[in-house]
């Protein structure tokens, strides 16, 4: 995480002026989240770019030449970023001695390594973002492909669940989700901005993409269209 350069690789892979967002891993909308600018120094600090330390970090660890490494990512045909955020994070962690063989697989193969098998030796990228409902898959033999192993995040997602009062459940995912982040076993990579326009007609719709995964039922059972401002305009 310290050395990895996330503005220039926000640029890099987004453009220059694209509005892309350096995030926690957690998206955004929820009370779990903690700013980074709010979390302790020894979680904000994975955030900021210093080589130098990282290169320290190596050696104290017991890596003082760095290491190889594989990235699994996603060829041509899925997400281009892939690649993309590949080659630059490749050529930032060269700079701390980490050095990076790119493995591509097709669309198929990837997805099998990320849904189910879980089996790459080092490190997969994979696109996602993450409410409080999807935390218990984060949890040690949990659907994503990080298997991130530890009984204490496991603890306090496992409590937070059984809790039925919507603030207390929340504090408890946020102390959860925070201790996620401050363990580094994820590097969040920066996330491209979207932006959402409708014509004037279209009623009582707010800009939701979805309201669960990938369903959009619900906005479509009460939106509708007011034809007569519609004719006004034109159309």
């Amino acid at each position: 995480n310290i050395g990895t350069d996330r503005e220039a690789l926000g640029t890099a892979v987004h453009g220059k002026g694209s509005g892309y967002t350096i995030h926690t891993v957690f998206g955004f909308g929820t009370p779990i989240i903690t700013p980074i600018e709010e979390m302790p120094e020894e979680t904000r600090m994975l955030f900021e770019y210093n080589p130098e330390l990282a290169k320290k970090m190596l050696a104290d660890a017991g890596y003082p030449d760095g290491f190889d490494m594989e990235l699994v990512i996603r060829g041509a045909g899925g997400v281009s970023e892939y690649e993309n955020h590949g080659s630059v994070l490749a050529s930032q962690w060269a700079k701390i001695g980490v050095n990076v063989n790119l493995k591509v697989l097709e669309a198929v193969a990837h997805a099998a390594i990320r849904g189910t098998s879980h089996d790459y030796d080092d490190g997969f990228m994979f696109d996602t973002s993450h409410a409080p409902p999807e935390m218990p898959r984060m949890m040690s033999d949990g659907e994503y492909p990080a298997d991130f192993d530890d009984p204490h995040y496991d603890e306090l997602v496992t409590r937070a669940m059984k809790i039925a009062a919507p603030a207390e459940r929340d504090a408890l995912l946020k102390e959860a989700a925070l201790y996620f982040v401050n363990e580094a076993s994820w590097l969040p990579t920066p996330a491209s901005t979207s932006f959402l326009g409708w014509w004037p007609w279209l009623k009582n719709y707010y800009g939701e993409l979805e309201a669960g995964y990938t369903d959009t039922t619900p906005m479509h059972a009460t939106l509708w269209i007011d034809q007569g401002l519609k004719k006004q305009m034109g159309y």
